[in-house]
């Protein structure tokens, strides 16, 4: 089964959230009733599977380096009222747990000024694990929930290069409660 827990309200955010499996932008787009953006690593934009990636709001990143291109697409997404999901990690996790928080979070959010909305997606890792096809799905009970808005007037106060250190341990606490549903959905 899949289950959501605190939907969002329609309004634009920049929605932070845990990248356990390739499912994840399925899950995190279904919490909300607007339309969102994704970054996704500039080699899916391929023949074939990147016009259809586009067609669900995907748009290209350079990952390991500091992609000012994506950075602006986001910014002019976010500046035109357009939500835009953004996977923390840079990359799947290769466990299902939290991994360190990739930088890139602090630039779009200080340029952008937009509300940040953690959230996290489990039982994606179990259901689809890294490194295997996505022709063997197994059938997993998956949870997103949806932790509370952290507006610009709090984290413009925190110290810059602080915002990565300080999102980890919101996913954290968030991935528990959304464990903790998972195994209640699941009896």
């Amino acid at each position: 089964g899949f289950h959501v827990h605190r939907a969002l309200k329609s309004r634009n955010y920049i929605l932070f959230a845990n990248h356990q499996s390739y499912p994840d932008p399925l899950f995190v787009g279904s919490v909300s009733p607007r339309a969102m953006h994704f970054m996704a690593r500039d080699n899916l934009f391929r023949p074939g599977f990147g016009p259809l990636i586009s067609l669900f709001g995907a748009y290209p990143v350079t990952r390991g380096r500091r992609d000012e291109k994506a950075f602006g697409t986001t910014q002019a997404l976010l500046t035109g009222g357009n939500s835009v999901v953004i996977f923390g990690e840079g990359t799947r996790s290769p466990d299902g747990e939290i991994q360190e928080i990739r930088g890139g979070i602090e630039i779009i959010a200080r340029r952008s000024h937009s509300v940040i909305l953690p959230m996290v997606v489990d039982g994606a890792y179990q259901m689809a694990p890294r490194n295997h096809s996505m022709q063997h799905l197994q059938a997993e009970a998956v949870v997103v929930v949806v932790g509370e808005p952290i507006p610009p007037e709090v984290y413009l106060a925190w110290p810059e290069r602080s915002l990565p250190q300080r999102l980890r341990p919101v996913l954290q606490d968030l991935l528990v409660e959304a464990r903790q549903r998972r195994e209640g959905a699941s009896t």
